[in-house]
């Protein structure tokens, strides 16, 4: 995922993480760390795995130290019911007045009804509990944080006898057999799903807190099937006409209207409980206890969330990506129990992954809370809770310190950057900066905001306003390990060339596996034998007949040899010859995306056809070149049949994120694969493969509106690249089919972006 880096300057973790990250192995290909907070370094490392098929894992984590500037909190989004993202949690946090600094996503949840599975305890109160002993989390108001186990009881005391409320907040299913509580923590209203002895209780300004008693007045009891209100100063118990425990029953029947009862609620599992001012436990796993690992589980690999507490009282916010190949694999939770032990962690527990697996921060400098990490559902999943830090403190307007881009890369000795600065303040908010001068090191070279980045080695670039200076590393190659060529944004080691066709190539050059920024002009293209010239990297074929030679890129003392071979053969598709877009397909041909149909014409495109969703999904993995047969037998993905042709690349799609399928009217998830493409959805699709594409233009169609929400961000991305494009009369028409020739022509589109 591409990001803008905007943070504070901090020094970069290469060392620790080069000792750390044994776990997920020992190349370090990027490693940042940025102050985002009081007492609160975000880090962000990419690291090659020395295990076979794994490759890159991508990981980030905050390093907490417990102060009152920056305190933890358990974030419900305002309700204990219903799925909410990280995004809106941060929304809502916002609309409350506090500040969200980072989050992670939190407890395991039901899929059908958000609501989590185990305990949480919010501003002081329980906000939800079973029946369970479970290992959670604590915080106090100081942000002092603790593991330990929890079970929270709670008990009604009547006339006519005492009764314990098994469940507080917990969806009241018609099966439920035991004293349910609600307060307004759980939403604006619950649903009873069968009849249910229903007792609303005046309850004033008392709150449900650990250690905590307080009177109820009844204020109704009455039999209840469907939605029932939860209003402020008020808590209503119920339990089940059929199917309840009847002593249950009969206490919950016998209060009347002005009965007066007391409501206590106790911990078990460890006295600290009774100072947690926010907390959750839940069902995920223990990962380390006083000091040793306890988790073993071989399970899949997969994305992670987990909280742990170091020996010196410090908090670890982590989450790895996975399930995204060439991005970040993702880790078993054995693996996740070491990696954190080997931050130091003597205390760990699991919670949420998979694709609830999420974290979201404010780099220093950013006006807004954003998303960190690549979920792996391609979007942010709607889950129970988070846990956030949040910024207590108000802006001051003095500057602390400043931040510099860019910050802690990596660059082909040559290169050029420009330097760009924001000032940040002693409460973490950005600040004006009246001017700013840089220096640099060693032989790199600083003009005004321009630096050279030159030599072999460590390169520190200074940020200077009137007293204050800060200081960032980068890291300078004067040769790299080797050169990767690319042809339309696809790497290639040999490559066959119509004549006279012109092919635009790049080049990126790698110390270890690690990319290097680099200018176009540090690459030396020339040309081996008669097959045509090469100026700035565009290669233009010429030969009269089929010839081979190669192309070589030099960088430093480094060089690569691409062969070539130039032919005249042609393999044009017969029913194209007259057709607008005839360039295009012959070029996305070439580029081995598409195949026409043999008829006893010949081979035919059929470019006025509408083209499906599984046919789409075929041409862009074919232009991808992803390994479709790897993936081929992956266990089914969707709830309909996917034709064999097309089932590895709807399932390589998928497993990047790429593709997605949709809810029938039965409630199952297809993809469709017989069903016509829309704009949308393939603007939607592509837009999601071309993550270099950051740019976004401003959509003004006459139709924007009927541009669905999920697919507007890319096209406004795609418009920005010239990928898509409108009709004459400033329309859109995002619901409009797509043809085989217009899917063709929005990848040569995407292939001429350099």
């Amino acid at each position: 995922m591409i990001k803008k880096i905007t943070a504070l300057v901090t020094a970069i973790a290469v060392l620790q993480t080069s000792a750390l990250a044994a776990v997920l192995g020992n190349e370090v290909l990027s490693s940042k760390s940025y102050d985002v907070s009081d007492g609160t370094v975000l880090y962000e490392n990419k690291i090659m795995s020395d295990q076979s098929g794994v490759g890159q894992q991508s990981e980030f984590y905050a390093e907490y130290t417990p102060n009152t500037d920056t305190v933890p909190v358990v974030v419900n989004a305002g309700a204990v019911f219903g799925k909410k993202t990280a995004a809106q949690a941060a929304e809502y946090m916002k609309n409350q007045g506090l500040r969200p600094m980072i989050g992670i996503n939190a407890a395991f949840f039901s899929l059908q009804t958000g609501v989590t599975m185990g305990h949480v305890i919010s501003e002081g109160r329980v906000a939800s509990k079973d029946t369970t002993t479970l290992q959670g989390i604590g915080f106090t108001e100081e942000g002092e944080a603790f593991i330990a186990p929890l079970k929270i009881g709670v008990n009604i005391s009547t006339a006519q006898g005492d009764v314990g409320a098994d469940n507080v907040n917990k969806y009241n299913g018609a099966a439920l057999a035991c004293v349910s509580l609600y307060t307004p923590d759980y939403g604006e209203n619950f649903q009873n799903e069968a009849e249910a002895v229903t007792v609303v209780l005046d309850v004033e300004d008392n709150e449900l807190k650990i250690g905590g008693e307080f009177e109820a007045t009844v204020k109704s009891r009455e039999n209840i099937t469907g939605e029932v209100p939860l209003a402020e100063g008020e808590m209503v118990l119920v339990v089940n006409t059929v199917g309840s425990y009847e002593y249950h029953y009969n206490l919950m029947n016998s209060l009347n209207e002005g009965d007066t009862i007391t409501i206590t609620c106790t911990a078990e599992g460890d006295e600290r409980w009774e100072t947690a001012a926010e907390g959750l436990a839940s069902v995920g796993e223990t990962l380390i206890t006083g000091g040793e690992i306890v988790c073993d589980t071989v399970n899949g690999a997969a994305p992670r969330t987990a909280v742990g507490i170091t020996a010196e009282g410090k908090v670890i916010f982590y989450v790895i990506d996975g399930r995204q190949k060439g991005y970040s694999y993702g880790v078993q939770l054995r693996s996740l129990a070491k990696r954190m032990a080997e931050l130091g962690c003597v205390e760990a527990i699991n919670h949420d992954g998979g694709g609830s697996t999420s974290i979201s921060g404010v780099y220093p400098g950013a006006d807004d809370i954003a998303v960190l990490n690549s979920p792996s559902d391609g979007k942010l999943r709607g889950v129970a809770n988070f846990i956030f830090l949040k910024n207590t403190k108000e802006r001051t307007d003095i500057l602390k310190s400043i931040y510099t881009v860019p910050h802690g890369e990596k660059y082909l000795s040559g290169t050029t950057a420009q330097l760009t600065s924001v000032g940040i303040d002693t409460a973490y908010y950005k600040t004006e900066l009246d001017s700013v001068e840089y220096f640099s090191d060693g032989e790199s070279t600083v003009s005004g905001d321009i630096v050279t980045f030159i030599g072999n080695g460590t390169v520190n670039i200074s940020s200077k306003s009137g007293d204050v200076e800060t200081t960032s590393k980068h890291y300078v190659y004067d040769t790299p390990d080797q050169i990767v060529v690319k042809a339309d944004l696809r790497e290639v080691t040999a490559m066959t060339v119509p004549n006279e066709m012109t092919l635009g190539l790049s080049a990126v050059a790698y110390v270890g596996n690690s990319p290097l920024i680099a200018d176009k002009n540090l690459f030396e293209y020339t040309v081996e034998g008669d097959i045509g010239s090469i100026e700035n990297g565009v290669f233009t074929a010429s030969a009269e007949r089929t010839t081979e030679g190669a192309i070589v890129v030099t960088a430093g003392k480094t060089s690569v040899k691409i062969p070539v071979t130039v032919t005249n053969d042609s393999n044009v598709f017969a029913d194209i010859s007259e057709h607008w877009a005839r360039p295009m397909i012959e070029k996305v041909a070439e580029l081995g995306a598409i195949n026409g149909y043999e008829t006893e014409n010949g081979l035919v495109f059929m470019p006025d056809n509408n083209i499906t969703r599984a046919e789409f999904a075929v041409m862009l993995a074919g232009y991808l070149k992803l390994d479709k047969d790897s993936y081929q037998e992956n266990e089914q993905i969707f709830d309909d049949e996917i034709p064999e042709w097309a089932r590895g690349s709807i399932n390589a799609l998928y497993s990047l994120g790429y593709v997605s399928g949709r809810t029938d009217e039965n409630g199952a998830i297809v993809y469709a694969p017989s069903d016509k493409i829309t704009r949308a959805e393939a603007a939607a699709i592509i837009g999601r493969a071309m993550q270099h594409l950051d740019a976004e233009a401003e959509i003004t169609f006459a139709d924007s509106e009927e541009i669905p929400t999920w697919a507007s961000g890319f096209v406004a991305r795609l418009l920005a690249a010239g990928v898509l494009s409108g009709y004459e009369d400033n329309t859109l028409r995002p619901a409009n089919n797509v043809t085989r020739a217009e899917a063709a022509t929005m990848l040569y589109k995407v292939s001429a972006i350099k």
